[in-house]
């Protein structure tokens, strides 16, 4: 039979039903709600034994959404302070100093997994448009940053190229005209409207070089930051129980 994903697990027999399915004896599972900066996490432990919720814990944060796992990480761990063997979970995660990681984790027909590279997804994001990676990953102010000022630095590569054709094709004009003139008067005058023509040119090709210079640096400094706030690769672990939704949502972080 078919395993299925799913990504929602709230309640207490859910979180029964995961933990028996892989052989756990306790199961952490929580809720995060968000109020414009505020975060209310919540988390709870559950023993898969007696079937009942043996401690909460509740927190709020407020800052960065970068900062979020970690302190998602810290709640967890405060679940198992009053732990008497606390090893029960030691054996289970390995605690890095990026945050926790699964130590076992098996793949086959009856347990699926799936990896998402939220990190992969931001940096192609950025690297096709600047901004929209720190977007995708919840850093709005940064990506409309990034956005706007590639958004001008485009518009000023087009505004140069566009008056360097034009004083190209003024001097290739005036040239030609120069080239034709027996008049002397319009020959003088001809030469002294194609230097200022080719000045202009010159001007405006250096400043396009100049442009060219920013945007390469504004790109990698674009993909520098998307690397740093992007979020981690998130393993979902699912299967079918009963023909009722049960899953477990894991956050592994891979720096």
């Amino acid at each position: 039979k078919d395993s299925t994903l799913y990504e929602k697990c709230y309640d207490l027999e859910c979180a029964v039903k995961t933990g028996r399915l892989v052989a756990a004896q306790r199961v952490v599972m929580g809720s995060i709600s968000r109020e414009n900066n505020q975060f209310q996490l919540e988390a709870a432990l559950v023993s898969v034994e007696m079937e009942e919720i043996l401690r909460i814990r509740e927190r709020i944060f407020e800052g960065e959404l970068d900062k979020l796992e970690t302190e998602i990480d810290s709640l967890v761990l405060d679940l198992f302070d009053e732990e008497i063997n606390p090893e029960i979970y030691a054996s289970r995660f390995l605690i890095t100093d990026e945050g926790l990681a699964p130590t076992d984790i098996q793949d086959d027909d009856e347990f699926k997994i799936r990896y998402i590279n939220h990190r992969l997804r931001a940096m192609l994001l950025s690297a096709a448009m600047p901004g929209a990676g720190q977007i995708y990953s919840e850093r709005k102010n940064a990506g409309y940053g990034f956005m706007g000022t590639w958004g001008v630095l485009g518009v000023l590569l087009g505004y140069n190229y566009y008056m360097y054709s034009t004083a190209k094709n003024n001097a290739n004009e005036l040239h030609t005209k120069y080239k034709n003139s027996v008049e002397p008067e319009w020959v003088l005058q001809y030469r002294a409207d194609v230097i200022v023509e080719e000045k202009a040119m010159h001007r405006h090709n250096d400043n396009m070089k100049v442009l060219r210079n920013m945007c390469y640096l504004m790109w990698t400094a674009n993909m520098v930051h998307t690397w740093r706030v992007a979020p981690e690769t998130t393993i979902i672990l699912g299967t079918d129980v009963d023909d009722e939704k049960v899953g477990i949502k894991i956050s592994i972080p891979l720096d």
